[in-house]
């Protein structure tokens, strides 16, 4: 089957009701996947924000699943600003997005959960996977690349954590896919899918990230989805090499 269903992040109530009401879903032209697409399927991460030093959750609904699908049937190219017409200073008004034309949005019978907290940008799967699966790393047919890390993690003995986020301004935060707490120091471990980390502008983005945060004393080790699958004694020794540094 072919691969034309779009998975899309839906970050905020405003963005949701503009999908449910409006039947309009913006992408940044700068981010937009290049293949074509024929429907979109929007995932409710799981999040939290912080006011004042609060912690609290989203608004109901956020609660890291897909519910909603729908076809797409028109794109167009506007900027921002004439979109989001209540936001004229934000920093991307003048932009170009896509504009995405909705047909009616659908619920599945069955929302999609993400039990295992996968890290979810722009994917595509196929409709069927869309209707059929049940956890969202099914629908990408990636391979247990984190599972398996985490194996060589827990031998260590050392507490840590999996999908830890790091905020660095209100605006701004990193997530490290295993953060680890040793008595001196903090060693994040990142696993570099094939797929998500082959692109220069992921590759960019890794370098900033990393080097974001060193400056918050952290200590970045990347493990790649082939080393990972294909030498797992080196995947261990570099674990092992990097905690005693």
């Amino acid at each position: 089957m072919t691969r034309n269903v779009l998975i899309c992040v839906v970050k905020s109530p405003k963005d949701l009701n503009m999908i449910l009401r409006s039947r309009l879903y913006r992408i940044p032209q700068s981010h937009a996947p290049k293949r074509k697409l024929r429907y979109v399927a929007f995932y409710q991460p799981v999040s939290t924000q912080e006011n004042l030093g609060l912690i609290k959750m989203r608004p109901q609904g956020f609660d890291g699943l897909i519910r909603y699908w729908a076809s797409v049937r028109k794109i167009e190219t506007v900027k921002r600003r004439d979109i989001v017409r209540d936001e004229p200073e934000h920093p991307r008004a003048n932009e170009p997005y896509y504009l995405l034309h909705l047909g009616p949005c659908r619920t599945l019978p069955q929302p999609i959960l993400n039990q295992r907290r996968m890290r979810v940008t722009f994917g595509f799967t196929t409709l069927g996977k869309l209707k059929n699966c049940r956890e969202v790393k099914e629908l990408f047919d990636l391979p247990p690349i984190e599972e398996m890390v985490e194996e060589y993690v827990k031998a260590t003995g050392f507490p840590y954590r999996r999908e830890y986020t790091i905020r660095l301004t209100p605006k701004k935060r990193w997530r490290l896919d295993f953060a680890l707490f040793l008595k001196t120091s903090r060693l994040g471990i990142e696993c570099d899918g094939f797929r998500s980390h082959r692109r220069a502008d992921q590759k960019q983005k890794d370098k900033i990230k990393d080097a974001d945060l060193s400056v918050l004393g952290w200590r970045i080790l990347r493990l790649s989805e082939g080393e990972i699958m294909n030498d797992q004694k080196a995947c261990r020794e570099k674990i092992a090499a990097a905690l005693k540094s």
